[in-house]
């Protein structure tokens, strides 16, 4: 049984629009996410919901509407987190707190790099994914590449455990996820083509300006580093190259061997880190938004 929605003198989307604004500038902004909301809570699809807005919800949906907007509006629980997943290339990524959510600046400089490997047509590389998280990352590379070897690892355990729900949800058995603190439970004799990782790298006092969506709800060990956001940084690149195998194939197309995500404020710190422990072919790239995101390098031959 169907009842009108909530007796005002708005259709639903304008209900929930004037909810947000409290934490969105942009009306335009308030009714995407309305719209996500509403197809999240119906199951309708975009178009039915934008042919018909001034819709009627079932009881049990009002009261799922308003809880959601007292959990993201009021205690500023992340979309992402009441939805309970994201697409990540052609993925279906579960989320749920405290794992970090895949972020679309993560998921841009992965689809590159995944394109640039598929047309290097050598389907049998090792990779290593630090830090896993929601294992976004290491199984877009496993889709992308079924003949890859693929190991994933985090400090976490409850992200350790989505990253497997994941694995299951997207039908990918190529992934090995287990639990080590960036290289400490690797095996000493592992190699690896490629290294990536999408670490923690935020600093003490950029954290201070976090919005609450984030500081409140996603893991703080996921996200916040010392030594000005470069602890975790530079224990990657300092040890990479002991679990990195020189490849000639990648190295004369210009692929990368070692790819971190960073902060926008950290290009010259981490350039330097690269040339001081030898890495060459260094480069910073920037994503969508013109800010620095991306380091990446190659090792010379033996």
């Amino acid at each position: 049984m169907h009842s009108l929605i909530y007796n005002l003198d708005m259709d639903i989307f304008e209900y929930i629009v004037q909810r947000l604004k409290p934490i969105y500038q942009s009306n335009d902004v308030c009714y995407q996410i309305a719209l996500w909301m509403l197809q999240a809570i119906t199951k309708a699809g975009e178009k039915d919901l934008l042919a018909h807005p001034s819709l009627l919800l079932t009881t049990q949906q009002e009261q799922e509407v308003d809880r959601w907007l007292e959990l993201h509006v009021d205690q500023r629980m992340p979309l992402q987190y009441l939805i309970g997943w994201v697409p990540f290339g052609p993925l279906r990524i579960f989320v749920e707190p405290p794992t970090l959510i895949p972020r679309p600046e993560t998921e841009e400089w992965c689809l590159r790099l995944c394109e640039q490997l598929e047309r290097l047509r050598i389907n049998n590389i090792a990779v290593l994914d630090l830090c896993t998280g929601s294992g976004c990352i290491a199984l877009l590379f496993a889709h992308t590449l079924p003949m890859a070897r693929i190991d994933a690892t985090d400090i976490a355990a409850q992200a350790l455990s989505l990253a497997h729900k994941n694995a299951a949800q997207n039908h990918i058995k190529g992934v090995h996820f287990f639990h080590s603190d960036i290289y400490d439970h690797i095996p000493a004799d592992s190699r690896y083509d490629l290294i990536v990782a999408n670490p923690p790298y935020i600093s003490s006092d950029e954290w201070q300006t976090v919005d609450p969506s984030v500081t409140l709800w996603e893991d703080k060990q996921a996200l916040l580093a010392q030594n000005n956001g470069l602890e975790i940084i530079e224990r990657i690149i300092n040890r990479a190259k002991e679990f990195l195998k020189y490849n000639p194939a990648m190295d004369q197309k210009d692929i990368p061997q070692l790819v971190i995500e960073i902060g926008y404020q950290q290009a010259d710190s981490v350039r330097n880190l690269l040339h001081q422990a030898g890495f060459s072919k260094i480069a910073i790239l920037k994503d969508l938004a013109g800010n620095d995101r991306v380091a990446q390098a190659n090792i010379r031959p033996a």
